[in-house]
């Protein structure tokens, strides 16, 4: 869930008076409306636009993870959907592994990389055994300790 609609997820749940539906993970595919969403999981377009936080009036990223009501019973294209979906999500957590290294390019700043590769900039200075935040395009970076 993203961590913007959890208050907005948790004031609707506690204000919700219809049996509670159980709930997946979903990612949009390229140039997915809501309205398809909605339709693929019998969902009303206004529920799954309050259950994510979704502004109507933009179009949906594919990098958004949704939730969309389960659907039970027969395995169904929305829930092969939801596989696929989780597939896809666990291979990037799995490609998520930090590179040793890092080369400098232009418009690269010690923020920037500290924040690309999650860690921090005195970290990444301590590493690379630097005194100043200051980087030259086609230095090599370390991103981790030798061990």
């Amino acid at each position: 869930m993203p961590i913007n609609a959890a208050d907005t997820f948790v004031k609707n749940l506690s204000q919700n008076e219809k049996p509670l539906v159980s709930w997946n993970i979903y990612q949009p595919k390229h140039n997915e409306k809501i309205r398809a969403i909605a339709n693929k999981f019998d969902m009303q377009e206004s529920d799954l636009i309050k259950a994510n936080d979704l502004n109507p009036q933009k179009a949906i990223k594919t990098s958004t993870m949704m939730l969309v009501a389960k659907k039970e019973g027969a395995e169904s294209n929305a829930n092969q959907d939801v596989y696929e979906s989780k597939i896809q999500n666990d291979k990037k957590v799995e490609g998520l592994v930090k590179p040793a290294e890092h080369k400098v390019k232009s418009g690269d700043t010690l923020n920037k990389i500290a924040k690309r590769y999650d860690i921090r900039i005195d970290e990444l200075k301590d590493i690379n055994q630097m005194t100043s935040s200051d980087i030259q395009i086609g230095s090599i970076l370390q991103l981790q300790r030798n061990n």
